[in-house]
C-alpha cells in the first residue's frame, strides 16, 4: 500500500518536466550513494568491523520491531493483533527496504503505460517477499534461526556486493527510463 500510495503520488508530479528532472538527480544521487555505501560496508566487514556498517537497520528499530512482533502475538483479538503487527513492521522496515523500494518505484513512475509500471511494482513486491517466504519455508522445516543467520552471515559480502550492484543499475535505469 505504501508503494501504491507513492507510485501514484509521483505519477501526478512526474508530468512535470521540472519535478521529472529533479526526482531524477535526487534518486540517481541516493542510489549512488548507497553503492558506494555498500562497498564501505564491505571494507569495513573484511576488516572486522562490520558493527559500523551503514547500510542495516538501527537497533533501536530492529528492538522497537521485536517489540511489536511479541506484543501483537499477545493481542487478544490474534489476527488483528497479526494485522496491525505486520503493517507497523512494514512501515519500520522502510528505513531499510526504501534504500531500493524507492528508487524502483521512481523508474515505475517513468514508464508511459501504468499497466507496466503497476505490474512492475506487482513483480517488485513479489520479488521481495519470496525470500521472506523460502525463510518461512525452512522454519516449518525445522531449520533453525541459527543456521539461518549463520548462513546469511557466511554469505554476507556477496549479498552486499549483489546490493552495490543493484544501486549501480538503479541509478543508470533512472536515467535510461
Amino acid at each position: 500500500l505504501v508503494g501504491l500510495g507513492l507510485f501514484n503520488a509521483l505519477r501526478l508530479g512526474g508530468r512535470l518536466d521540472a519535478l521529472r528532472l529533479a526526482l531524477k538527480l535526487i534518486m540517481s544521487g541516493l542510489t549512488a550513494l548507497f553503492c558506494a555505501l555498500s562497498i564501505r560496508d564491505i571494507i569495513l566487514y573484511k576488516s572486522g568491523k562490520g558493527s559500523s556498517m551503514a547500510l542495516k537497520l538501527p537497533d533501536a528499530l530492529r528492538a522497537r520491531i521485536g517489540r511489536s512482533i511479541r506484543e501483537g502475538v499477545r493481542s487478544t483479538a490474534f489476527f488483528a493483533g497479526l494485522f496491525a503487527t505486520g503493517a507497523l513492521v512494514a512501515l519500520l522496515e522502510l528505513a531499510c527496504t526504501g534504500q531500493v523500494y524507492f528508487p524502483a518505484i521512481a523508474i515505475m513512475v517513468q514508464t508511459d503505460l501504468s499497466w507496466l509500471g503497476l505490474g512492475s511494482l506487482f513483480l517488485y513486491n513479489l520479488a521481495f517477499i519470496t525470500p521472506l517466504l523460502a525463510v518461512l519455508a525452512l522454519a516449518l522445516f525445522g531449520v533453525s534461526q541459527d543456521s539461518v543467520r549463520a548462513y546469511f552471515i557466511r554469505h554476507i559480502v556477496l549479498s552486499k556486493a549483489l546490493v552495490a550492484a543493484l544501486f549501480a543499475c538503479l541509478a543508470v535505469a533512472l536515467w535510461i527510463f
